[in-house]
């Protein structure tokens, strides 16, 4: 009996069953770790007696690999690893039922995006996300949820947070971004930020309070375009096409 599977094989014979069947892990020295359905039946003489036992192996590592890939892109955003639109709209329609009690809502834009594609390309633009995808994945708590809802949206659901909370979490972003645009000359980055606070179970809607954040947000973005265009001219200048490369 292949030696990773003894075990489930001696239960079996020990048992009263007819059939069995068993997933595990096996380890092997030149294939790596398979996943294995094991499928255990007992075999019969005339007699009725038993005689010996059948082992049907089936490897469905392959299988399993791109069931995980699936549910990671159910999941995910494939640039910047935060959770993407579909996750987070499965989330809002949990929430708009009322249950829960205060939450939080940080919403964030990248400045000028489409400067960078148009004038770098889509990889230049690509960097630019995922920068502002790992500042965002380091700047909130383990309780805290960060989407990528849109090409240059961001959202975050901030449970059980006060107005001094969720303000902390913005100040702690923009003070990351002017340390990274002091310390990466070549890596202009700016976001606009917007946030508001609700209580789920009295407001109910927890769209009027992601609403209430991107008012916010919007009102920065207004003057934050202006300024990245000047950054950016004056770094391209200086770096041209090396910009975010």
């Amino acid at each position: 009996v292949i030696p990773c599977i003894y075990a489930e094989y001696l239960a079996f014979c020990l048992g009263s069953e007819h059939e069995a069947t068993v997933e595990k892990d096996c380890e092997s020295s030149m294939q790596g770790v398979k996943n294995i359905i094991i499928k255990f039946h007992r075999m019969l003489d005339v007699s009725g007696k038993f005689a010996g036992t059948v082992i049907i192996l089936t490897d469905q590592t392959e299988q399993k690999r791109i069931e995980e890939r699936l549910r990671y892109l159910s999941l995910y955003d494939m640039l910047t690893g935060l959770y993407n639109r579909s996750y987070f709209e499965q989330e809002i329609a949990m929430l708009s039922t009322g249950k829960g009690d205060v939450i939080g809502i940080f919403s964030c834009d990248i400045d000028g995006l489409k400067l960078v594609n148009d004038n770098l390309g889509h990889h230049a633009g690509d960097s630019l996300l995922v920068l502002v995808g790992n500042i965002l994945k380091s700047s909130f708590r383990e309780s805290d949820t960060v989407y990528r809802i849109g090409g240059d949206e961001f959202l975050a659901l901030m449970p059980y947070s006060d107005d001094e909370t969720v303000q902390n979490v913005c100040q702690n972003i923009r003070a990351k971004i002017g340390q990274h645009n002091t310390l990466n000359k070549k890596a202009p980055i700016s976001v606009s930020i917007g946030w508001a606070t609700g209580r789920l179970f009295i407001d109910k809607d927890i769209t009027k309070i992601i609403n209430a954040a991107d008012s916010r947000m919007y009102s920065e973005k207004k003057t934050n375009h202006e300024k990245y265009y000047l950054l950016f001219s004056k770094r391209f200048k200086e770096y041209g096409k090396n910009l975010f490369s």
